[in-house]
């Protein structure tokens, strides 16, 4: 899990350093031998808003997720400030 605060959170951020976590790795950005980021707009995501998710896919399965944290989600924390969140299952690239 990684997190990301700053006055102005954003995915480009974590986008970012999920393209560094994998080029470190040597898994190439493509959804056929490495892979590939694809946008979740799902409804029932609600701890991301709406629009800023990324599923991060490896082998056809989700291994990972990104997004800019919900509002209310921050507030339920006291955290008073925007924040972005990763986590990626590292484990399935070292099989």
């Amino acid at each position: 899990m990684v997190s990301s605060v700053s006055l102005n959170s954003n995915s480009q951020v974590i986008h970012g350093l999920v393209q560094r976590i994998m080029e470190v790795l040597g898994v190439p950005c493509d959804p056929d031998s490495g892979y590939c980021i694809k946008a979740s707009n799902e409804a029932a995501e609600t701890e991301f808003l709406p629009g800023s998710k990324g599923s991060i896919i490896h082998g056809g399965e989700c291994v990972g997720s990104f997004g800019i944290v919900h509002p209310e989600v921050l507030n339920n924390f006291k955290i008073n400030f925007p924040c972005s969140y990763m986590e990626i299952d590292l484990q399935c690239f070292f099989k």
